[in-house]
């Protein structure tokens, strides 16, 4: 009877052991196929971000499997495209899922992009970055700056312009490749098709009621943001603009654009996150701070900018100090201009500078602001 026992606790113990492993074995084979079926529509979604076919039902090593691909996003004319790919793999009665968004970033997500690297511009002790960065060219680095978001270059390091010792919380792309200058092409055929189109030197005035006025060499017209498809362009000439954006707009020169004031949204999104006020400002050449009387003593920038080739203050190196130039939103540029003239540490001319990355341009843009051309993870849940 005790040998008996003995034999029965031991059988047990044994097929405990065989249904234990047999478990581990599904679940590795479950594992490895949901992997793989989640790995292969990826690549398809990196490689075309368009890409909704999915997979239904297949089998793979005695497994089943189908991939859905959703389309996330609400209006693409001014959202980020976001996808959200859900795998889900079976074998032996049990299922394992896992899900995964992916954006197509707009250029707007970028607080700062500067192509080739200003000479004059480092980041030192004191700075605190909450905001993407992003240089073709190695950043400038001084001492122990802040980087609470992602910090990229195409170059494999940074600039140690003295005793660099950066504090990097957020990820580190360097030797990313690069991210090659915004296309503007999709834009201004979707502007000539639906926007307000000109083609003469543009002085632009918003309004809190969402209209602006319009006036050019021969004319003033009033119009409404939401007569047109978010869009103002010029072509073969400048735009100027000034004024307080209840709406979204964005504007687009054939040349250089002028900020000729105060440029501010009807609901500060720094008060109100909700803010449904969005303004975009693209410039094949430059965007520039006009020297004048309403700039004279501090002037504050609500927008996304990109300027083609740089992003600039008129005349920075003459006259008095002319108070602190407060950018609200992101900057996209070839290279930079010097915002101010200093003398030991003193403003004798031009602009101090305040940047502020605008929260919400991490997902939604300006209408139709342009897009990059790569794809990245957002989340993944398994």
């Amino acid at each position: 009877m005790v040998l008996s026992g003995i034999m029965f606790s031991t059988s047990s113990r044994i097929q405990e052991s065989a249904n234990r492993i047999a478990l581990v074995y599904e679940d590795i084979i479950r594992r490895n196929v949901l992997e793989s079926a989640a790995n292969v529509a990826v690549s398809k979604v990196y490689q075309n971000l368009n890409w909704g076919t999915g997979f239904t039902d297949q089998s793979f090593s005695g497994a089943n499997y189908s991939v859905s691909i959703t389309t996330i996003t609400a209006d693409s004319a001014v959202e980020a495209k976001k996808v959200q790919v859900t795998a889900v793999a079976t074998y032996a009665g049990q299922s394992d899922t896992t899900v995964a968004i992916y954006i197509q970033p707009a250029y707007s997500s970028l607080g700062f992009y500067s192509r080739k690297w200003p000479g004059h511009m480092t980041y030192q002790s004191g700075d605190t970055l909450a905001y993407r960065i992003h240089s073709d060219q190695k950043i400038r680095i001084a001492e122990a700056p802040v980087f609470l978001d992602k910090i990229s270059s195409k170059k494999n390091a940074y600039t140690d312009a003295g005793n660099a010792a950066p504090k990097f919380y957020g990820s580190v792309e360097f030797g990313n490749g690069g991210i090659p200058e915004p296309n503007l092409a999709a834009l201004r055929d979707s502007a000539t098709v639906a926007g307000d189109v000109h083609n003469e030197e543009l002085w632009l005035t918003f309004n809190v009621d969402g209209s602006y006025q319009c006036s050019t060499s021969t004319s003033l017209t009033t119009s409404m943001i939401s007569d047109y498809n978010g869009t103002i362009m010029t072509s073969g000439a400048d735009i100027h603009v000034k004024g307080t954006i209840a709406g979204k707009v964005t504007v687009i020169s054939d040349n250089d654009i002028f900020i000729e004031g105060t440029l501010l949204y009807n609901t500060d999104p720094q008060v109100n996150p909700a803010s449904p006020d969005y303004l975009g400002l693209i410039a094949p050449n430059d965007v520039i701070i006009a020297d004048n009387a309403a700039n004279a003593n501090d002037v504050l920038v609500q927008a996304a900018i990109i300027a083609r080739n740089k992003m600039k203050v008129e005349n920075y190196n003459n006259g008095v100090p002319r108070g602190t130039l407060g950018l609200f939103g992101s900057v996209v540029q070839e290279d930079s201009d010097r915002f101010g003239l200093f003398s030991g540490g003193t403003l004798i001319s031009g602009y101090e500078t305040t940047r502020t990355f605008d929260e919400r341009l991490c997902d939604r843009t300006p209408p139709l602001f342009p897009r990059m051309s790569r794809i990245e993870q957002i989340y993944r849940s398994d």
